[in-house]
């Protein structure tokens, strides 16, 4: 007890939002930024993030076209009181939490696990990942594959375009862009396979969309995804 104090005043617990001091928490935020961020609860679309009445998987508008993906769980929405999560995370190196993530993403989709064969993180580009370092969704993928005891395969798909930052883009740009950037990099892996894909952020739900309908033509039985955070539409 006494030890545990010494050790927090020497090296005190931050937000891991905010990045304020604070006392031990299990979620490692601080009561600001708990109550602050959105933990997903309600039913949302698979598709766009709209919220849904009852057990609908996808809204109407999205129902029109096609969706590649059974399931999509997420674990908080993405916007003004928790982009710091996202972006320490990703942009500045912020590693140390992985496994508080991971176990956020375990319990959310604690569900899906039962019924999936394999885990495949969306993959960055060679030249993005050599400037970053790592990538974010397959250190969440490996964390979260020794909570679940299931198999990540690392390498099922490969990312062969360079894209420019997309936040700027429109929808339309954004799909035109997108779909051309990956490819099945091994289709041994997948065959068959019920896959469960992970990544740490959908926005406009394009990527993760265009990696499921690579999968699901190349003979994957079905794929449902889990990410960290998504934004939600209205």
């Amino acid at each position: 007890m006494i030890l545990s104090k010494i050790i927090d005043l020497i090296f005190p617990q931050t937000c891991i939002n905010c990045r304020c001091n604070i006392a031990h928490s299990k979620n490692s935020l601080c009561n600001i930024c708990e109550n602050a961020i959105d933990f997903l609860n309600d039913n949302y679309c698979t598709t766009c993030g709209t919220s849904l009445q009852n057990n609908i998987k996808v809204c109407t508008k999205c129902s029109l076209g096609k969706s590649y993906i059974t399931n999509l769980e997420s674990v908080f929405a993405y916007n003004q009181y928790s982009k710091n999560i996202i972006l320490n995370f990703k942009f500045f190196d912020d590693l140390y939490h992985i496994k508080t993530y991971a176990k956020w993403m375990y319990t959310k989709g604690h569900y899906l696990f039962p019924e999936t064969d394999i885990i495949v993180p969306i993959p960055l580009h060679k030249r993005k990942l050599l400037y970053r370092k790592y990538n974010q969704a397959a250190l969440l993928a490996n964390s979260i594959s020794k909570l679940c005891k299931l198999p990540v395969e690392l390498f099922a798909l490969k990312r062969i375009y360079h894209t420019t930052p997309l936040y700027n883009l429109s929808i339309n740009m954004r799909r035109q862009t997108i779909k051309k950037s990956f490819k099945i990099n091994n289709i041994n892996a997948i065959q068959g396979k019920k896959i469960l894909l992970v990544d740490d952020v959908v926005t406009t739900g394009i990527t993760i969309q265009t990696c499921a309908k690579k999968l699901i033509e190349s003979g994957a039985k079905e794929v449902k995804a889990l990410t960290l955070s998504r934004t939600l539409r209205t």
